[in-house]
């Protein structure tokens, strides 16, 4: 199945109830400044040649185990950055009226974010994430640096935006999509406490959507990823849930 040319269809078919739902995003942020890595430099600012596969810039690495080396990265731009920005993005441009709340910078906007703020009438809790992407022909490697994000609980949403209007927010939203578990340490205990304090306390609403998105879990321990998961399915009390998966194949 063609599963972007499906989502098309269906986007095509319903774009006029689309634009009637609202959706409340979160809860990440990153900054994303894209690289290359240098492999050869023939004289300043660009003139070099760039590593282009994984494997040589894996190789460059590992032949300095025991010593040391040193790799220029390059830097190609910066941009907005984040699962739930883009996740977001992707919803306002599918139609939706998009609520956002996360990590875009404090006390002020980070500059990379401003526009999409002022779109989604987003509430920023932290400074954003930062993530230095080193870019190849084959894919490429995610450099994060994930510390703001600590900052990102339950009791911080109510500090920033207050009770009632957290709740409030939820109540009106007709999709609620909270993404980027992996990089973001108190998640699971705001799933919990929205469960706990938020949706008994709401109206039932029909069509509720819950969409979730672990993003790559692979640093997160067996035991943290059996605990959310078990926490995902009790929003089937409130609503439809949707456990988004990304491919990645294991090692052999």
């Amino acid at each position: 199945m063609n599963y972007k040319s499906k989502t098309l269809e269906e986007l095509a078919k319903k774009g006029n109830a689309i634009s009637s739902k609202c959706a409340l995003v979160g809860m990440d942020g990153f900054v994303d400044r894209i690289m290359s890595a240098v492999d050869e430099r023939t004289g300043q600012g660009e003139n070099f040649t760039a590593i282009t596969k994984i494997k040589e810039f894996g190789k460059r690495i590992t032949a300095a185990a025991g010593k040391s080396t040193n790799i220029e990265l390059f830097p190609r731009m910066e941009k907005l950055g984040g699962n739930g920005p883009i996740l977001a993005n992707a919803l306002l441009e599918a139609g939706l009226k998009v609520n956002y709340l996360g990590a875009l910078g404090n006390p002020s906007i980070h500059t990379v974010f401003k526009k999409f703020a002022a779109r989604t009438d987003a509430v920023s809790l932290c400074e954003p994430g930062l993530t230095d992407a080193v870019e190849f022909k084959d894919g490429k490697i995610m450099f994060g640096n994930t510390t703001s994000l600590d900052q990102i609980t339950y009791s911080r949403i109510i500090e920033v935006m207050g009770e009632g209007s957290f709740f409030d927010a939820v109540s009106r939203a007709d999709a609620i999509a909270l993404v980027n578990w992996t990089m973001i340490p108190n998640m699971t205990s705001i799933l919990v406490s929205i469960l706990e304090k938020v949706l008994p306390n709401l109206g039932p609403r029909e069509g509720r959507l819950f969409f979730f998105d672990l993003s790559d879990p692979e640093k997160r321990s067996e035991g943290d990823i059996k605990t959310v998961l078990s926490t995902l399915t009790r929003f089937r009390s409130y609503g439809k849930v949707i456990l988004g998966l990304n491919l990645k194949e294991a090692e052999h």
